[in-house]
């Protein structure tokens, strides 16, 4: 049964097809640390503007003390956006990390995949 073009259950995919699939997520992890690395940047630069045009403001506003209840709304959202920042940059870094580090379970079952293959071959070689 297709739903926009989507089966709702996938045909199972054999051994081959399977390793295939995990050794082409394995190859793009790298890719996804890296554009999670750029994000966290971003997103720490974000943070730095938006405290940099804080800090200058608060000079060039004369009636400051009176406005200080319009200052507090602004100061709510601002702050909310400036935690949003830093979460999304901090997420970011960990997801950065995580995909460096981890799928040390695939790596370890394509490892395991490529040896038995290369036994496999050996195998034949000697038998014939």
């Amino acid at each position: 049964m297709k739903i926009f073009g989507l089966q709702l259950y996938p045909k199972r995919k054999n051994d081959a097809e399977y390793v295939e699939s995990v050794r082409k997520i394995v190859r793009r992890t790298k890719w996804l640390a890296v554009f999670h690395g750029i994000m966290a940047l971003f997103f720490f630069g974000c943070y730095l503007v938006m405290v940099r045009m804080i800090y200058s403001a608060e000079p060039q506003v004369p009636g400051f003390a009176e406005s200080i209840s319009t200052g507090l709304r602004i100061g709510v959202m601002l702050g909310a956006f400036i935690g949003a920042l830093l979460v999304f940059g901090a997420v970011n870094v960990k997801y950065s990390i995580t995909l460096l580090k981890g799928q040390r379970t695939e790596r370890l079952m394509l490892k395991f995949h490529d040896e038995l293959r290369k036994k496999e071959s050996d195998c034949q070689g000697y038998d014939g």
